[in-house]
């Protein structure tokens, strides 16, 4: 199950490889004259589709290098570029996309005609019922294709291993397991050239040795696996993709510890291994001290256990920690014994829930002004509650619920003016709350405490 902060972790990436690869199409201009058969082309395409909103209206008239999502080479004018994907998400995790702006109905073929076409980007339509058309593979220059939440279906056509020019490909799935699937991944072998490749949510149960297919990919940035119903994952191969920096094979069914290729990765800025419920083994500590650059950890939902390494605060670029529903124990507040550094300035998500930690609440969380989202729920917790907490400026959620924290609810809680969830509830506290205690919480929406005298 994939959480909003990790769509958002993943839109960005996706954004940044788009950069990049764009970088090579400096040459892409609207200002030039259209060529005919390719103007005709488009007008066939746009023929067999649906478009409720109109968004294809200007694809009228004689130059279809000023059409809506079409670039062409200045030099040349032959069309580079064709982006169709879906503009109306109102928000970055809203799936599915708003249905007004859908282009839907069929893919006809004279899309073929755009022999120079790079880039083709139809993601967040509705072409439910069909498959992916074969004939996109005759598109041989193509260096970026995203057919992502589209509601294509069936089998994902091998045909594809001749766009050997592929330098990202995202197959992305809504959540329905069985509406694209593989059984083989060694067409994708053939990709030499690809960057990014997102394949979430496609069906891959039956793709024995999907991973030594993946590991031909040595250019490989960003793997993005999730949902796909994985099971069996290499421990005995190392990774040729060194180069990764993105990789999310979480909500799949791998039932064994964490892979040693993994650990030796050593540009990753992503992990999610989330969701897999029989990853088990000690903290992947490995993992954490191979890659300083890392931003986002989640290895949530597992059957992980023991102690959390104290160097944890001393990594400068992390931003989101996610630990929760696991078996591990231990203080883990012990992580800020150490210097702190950098650490104080870059954490937004520290979700340590569901599972065996103690400790007292330590005075250090105030200086996490970036802080956004902190829940310690459902663990051993003990001591009071710091008012150093109402330091948290940034805070959104608040979790401590089902712990053995006691004493007061201090003043200061009042001053998180950007909270919107507090849950205090299952624990030792006493005293009274007043106004003063909630005077700022202008965005509060769930207030979850003890019965405590007010007034």
């Amino acid at each position: 199950m994939a959480s909003y902060d990790g769509l958002v972790f993943t839109f960005l990436w996706a954004i940044f490889v788009v950069q990049v690869i764009e970088l090579g199409h400096s040459n892409a201009s609207t200002n030039v004259s259209c060529i005919g058969a390719e103007r005709e082309a488009l007008l066939k395409f746009k023929h067999g589709l649906t478009d409720p909103s109109r968004r294809l209206s200007s694809w009228t008239g004689e130059e279809c290098c000023n059409w809506e999502g079409v670039e062409c080479d200045k030099k040349t004018s032959y069309i580079l570029k064709l982006d169709l994907h879906n503009p109306c998400i109102e928000e970055i995790n809203a799936f599915p996309p708003s249905h007004k702006c859908r282009l839907g109905g069929n893919i006809v073929p004279s899309l073929t005609k755009l022999k120079d076409l790079k880039y083709l980007d139809l993601s967040l339509n509705n072409f439910s019922t069909q498959k992916i058309p074969t004939f996109f593979a005759s598109l041989q220059k193509l260096e970026y294709l995203n057919l992502s939440h589209t509601g294509f279906e069936g089998d994902i056509p091998r045909q594809l291993n001749n766009l050997s020019r592929l330098e990202y490909l995202d197959l992305s799935s809504d959540f329905c397991l069985g509406c694209l699937t593989s059984n083989d991944l060694d067409w994708v072998s053939k990709l030499s050239s690809l960057k990014f490749l997102h394949m979430s949510n496609v069906d891959l149960y039956m793709a024995v040795g999907w991973f030594s297919s993946i590991n031909m990919l040595s250019s490989l940035q960003s793997l993005g696996l999730s949902g796909c119903e994985l099971q069996d994952i290499s421990s005995s191969l190392q990774a040729n993709f060194t180069s990764l920096r993105f990789l999310d094979i979480s909500s799949n069914f791998i039932n064994s510890s964490i892979p040693p290729w993994i650990y030796n990765l050593s540009k990753l800025e992503h992990i999610d291994l989330s969701a897999n419920d029989h990853i088990s083994g000690p903290f992947p500590t490995p993992i954490i001290e191979n890659n300083q650059r890392l931003a986002f950890f989640d290895v949530s939902e597992n059957s992980l256990q023991g102690t959390v390494p104290k160097n944890l605060s001393s990594f400068c670029k992390l931003q989101v920690l996610r630990l929760g529903y696991n078996q591990f124990n231990g203080n883990i507040f012990s992580i800020f014994d150490g210097p702190l550094g950098c650490v104080q300035s870059n954490w937004k998500i520290f979700d340590v829930s569901y599972n065996n930690f103690s400790g007292g609440l330590p005075n250090q969380f105030g200086y996490f002004k970036e802080l956004e989202y902190l829940d310690l729920s459902d663990n051993l917790i003990s001591g009071s509650i710091p008012s150093n907490l109402g330091e948290l400026s940034s805070l959104r959620e608040l979790y401590l619920s089902n712990n053995k924290v006691n004493g007061t609810i201090p003043e200061s809680i009042g001053r998180l003016s950007n909270l919107k969830e507090l849950h205090f509830e299952e624990n030792l506290l006493h005293g009274t709350v007043s106004e003063l205690h909630f005077e700022n919480l202008k965005s509060l929406t769930k207030l979850d405490i003890p019965s405590m005298s007010l007034y």
